[in-house]
């Protein structure tokens, strides 16, 4: 056991020989394979995935116009550094600024995923702006790097040296807005405020458009940038491209990843042209901007343009499936909150067990279900079964 999770055999004997604790497998048997909404393990299981693996397989497992994409891209061009350009960076870069609103007009392509692209942000917010201070919400989550750990807010008392330790954190609550007034009044090194318009990590807590418009206007009273990430919310997840066409309030920077091209290595930072401030050599990554991401990019907006996923109807389904047990969310986000971590640990296990894979917050006192945006009603409807019956046998 581990922290209340299974093992697969021989886990915990494996990790100790050559696997790095941080990294111990957490489920009891292997994927062998996957189409759309479900994944199958080794054991013969079909399982219903309403993680989205890592909360990135926006069209699920193995779309074949992605894996389509992908050997093409292969036979042409498998790689290119940073000194070229290619036709599908290109393609995708003028894509993805055509998508964004008219003020953020430039793209920076030469990014592998959300940790890199939130990294870039704050860099290019301290340059800009010559100040060292970002905002952060407490319960965030920004990233893997030592400084996007640093600036998330589940981290901000962690022991990560050598980050710049330059963050001040607001409690996402009612309060947050007169707080970030305050310190923007009363300080001068405050160079950025970032958010994830959705906080999955903290239990899918969905800000209010009211305080995202608030804080938009404080960011451009006193010359602050606003940052989304929405490394977790873009491309489909809440019914739009982005989620703040959704929330109708427009950022200075824009961070993308995960479902920007699903299943394969990328991210981008769409910007301002005020933010425009690095010079060749400071922000870009020996894989970013692979060329096989960006074709699969490509395809994955051009299904999304073209397919309608009836998000709005399926938000409906999982809305009436979950409000009755507190469930919270937008779009194909969801999460239950409050519950005593055992409890949720449990129940986070038991759906596996029958068969719907689940994810659970930062914290481990909620339950996440964010499924693909190609899952299907009937699938909705079962796994809403299995969740209600094995919340029903925790009570």
């Amino acid at each position: 056991m581990l922290d209340g999770y299974r093992l697969i055999d021989g886990g915990k004997a494996m990790a100790d020989e050559y696997l790095t604790r941080n990294i111990i497998p957490a489920i009891n048997s292997k994927i062998v394979g996957g189409k759309g909404a479900i994944f199958y393990l080794d054991d013969g299981r079909k399982v219903l995935d309403f993680s989205a693996q890592t909360l990135n397989l926006s069209l699920g497992h193995n779309y074949p116009e992605l894996i389509e994409a992908a050997k093409t891209q292969l036979d042409r061009l498998a790689y290119h550094s940073s000194r070229f350009m290619s036709d599908v960076f290109i393609n995708l870069s003028e894509k993805l600024v055509s998508l964004t609103d008219k003020h953020l007009n430039k793209i920076n392509l030469k990014l592998t995923d959300g940790s890199d692209a939130v990294e870039s942000a704050i860099k290019r917010a301290r340059v800009a702006s010559g100040k060292p201070y970002i905002v952060a919400f407490k319960g965030s989550h920004h990233g893997e790097t030592v400084e996007t750990l640093a600036s998330s807010g589940k981290h901000f008392d962690g022991p990560f040296l050598g980050s710049s330790r330059k963050y001040l954190w607001l409690e996402p609550d009612d309060s947050c807005e007169d707080e970030l007034a305050g310190w923007l009044r009363s300080r001068k090194d405050i160079a950025g405020v970032i958010v994830e318009p959705v906080m999955v990590n903290a239990g899918v807590i969905v800000h209010p458009t009211g305080r995202l418009r608030r804080i938009r206007e404080l960011c451009s009273k006193f010359g602050v940038a606003l940052i989304f990430d929405e490394i977790q919310t873009a491309f489909g997840w809440v019914g739009t491209t982005f989620a703040y066409e959704r929330l109708g309030v427009v950022p200075d920077m824009l961070a993308l990843g995960k479902a920007l091209a699903p299943g394969f290595p990328l991210a981008a930072l769409a910007l301002n042209n005020q933010y425009d401030v690095l010079d060749y050599g400071y922000d870009e990554l020996t894989y970013g901007g692979h060329p096989v991401s960006c074709a699969v990019a490509l395809e994955n907006l051009k299904i999304l343009a073209e397919t309608d996923f009836k998000i709005s109807k399926k938000e409906g389904l999982l809305a009436r499936g979950l409000n009755k047990y507190g469930g919270r969310g937008m779009g194909l986000i969801w999460g239950v909150p409050g519950q005593d971590i055992k409890r949720a640990k449990r129940i986070y296990t038991d759906c596996f067990d029958q068969g719907l894979l689940l994810r659970l917050s930062g914290d481990e006192s909620t339950l996440i279900l964010k499924p693909p945006l190609m899952v299907t009603e009937v699938q909705i409807r079962q796994a809403l079964g299995i969740f209600e019956k094995i919340w029903l046998g925790q009570s």
